[in-house]
């Protein structure tokens, strides 16, 4: 590829990544997909419906809801354009296979980054070479044939997100924060107010509502969203009690030294109830082991 045409490509990519921006950043953002078919499970877990704000709920019944993978298998094998509006349709009534929609649509968007990537790799890396690049090409002619004559906007992607989080869909429930916020940080939301005042609270609603799950990923972000100050005014005492939660299921050094970094924040009686709090968030108990 001659220099010259590399230039034009690349300032074409950099125009289209504002564009891919809009939805979630990347596909590889979004968190792994349940241990096998995606199902609803029905589960003991700590709820309470005042806690969206504040602080980890009480014991109640929570229906979890997980993305189901063969429907991301039957979507990347097919040719969307011709069958878009039936798949819209059962995205309407199918939370889950709608999550899985907007993902293959988020792939679909950022087609051209993915070409300049995978070309300037081939170009510039001998130990790849002519047989790596016709492979690369041979997937994206693939995933340009699936995609092709697709209706594709980033304000589609959001309401399949929207709509599966709002059905209670796990990773829905995770992805909405990130597309929450590159809207808050887009320039047209101070022109809406309103909408942005209202992805905060979907944020805020789904975030704290996932994390009910135990899953770990999901208290990390529930973490996220309340230490933030994005969505609402930070939370210390919330946040130390959803890294302390998130801690007991994926202990790390990095963690517990993070969690360290958030205690210097609260007194001795805010770290109690902090403590305290994050043993209520799911069924599971705590590790009674002593954390400073």
């Amino acid at each position: 590829m001659k220099k010259t045409s590399k230039q034009s490509v690349l300032l074409v990519a950099v125009l289209l990544c504002f564009g891919a921006l809009s939805y979630v950043g990347a596909r590889a953002f979004l968190w792994p997909q349940s241990e096998g078919a995606g199902v609803v499970a029905e589960v003991s877990l700590r709820e309470n419906p005042s806690a969206h704000h504040s602080s980890p709920g009480s014991v109640g019944d929570y229906r979890i809801v997980r993305a189901d993978p063969r429907y991301d298998q039957e979507l990347r094998s097919a040719t969307l354009a011709p069958q878009f509006d039936l798949l819209l349709e059962r995205a309407k009534k199918d939370p889950a296979f709608a999550y899985s929609l907007a993902a293959v649509l988020k792939d679909c968007s950022s087609l051209g980054l993915e070409e300049v990537a995978y070309l300037e790799k081939a170009d510039s890396t001998a130990e790849y070479g002519r047989e790596f690049e016709v492979e690369q090409h041979a997937l994206l002619g693939e995933k340009q044939k699936r995609c092709e004559g697709v209706s594709n906007s980033a304000e589609l992607r959001h309401d399949l997100i929207d709509r599966a989080a709002s059905s209670g869909v796990l990773e829905a429930q995770i992805a909405f924060r990130a597309i929450a916020a590159d809207f808050i940080a887009s320039e047209g939301a101070m022109k809406r107010k309103n909408a942005m005042e209202q992805y905060k609270a979907k944020t805020l609603k789904y975030a704290y509502e996932a994390a009910r799950s135990g899953s770990p990923e999901a208290l990390f972000n529930a973490y996220d969203v309340a230490s933030s100050g994005l969505f609402a005014p930070r939370n210390d005492v919330l946040a130390y009690s959803y890294l302390y939660a998130y801690s007991d299921v994926r202990p790390s050094p990095r963690t517990s030294h993070l969690l360290v970094t958030e205690s210097k924040r609260l007194s001795a009686s805010e770290l109690a109830s902090a403590q305290d709090a994050a043993k209520k968030i799911f069924a599971r108990p705590i590790n009674q082991g002593a954390r400073e």
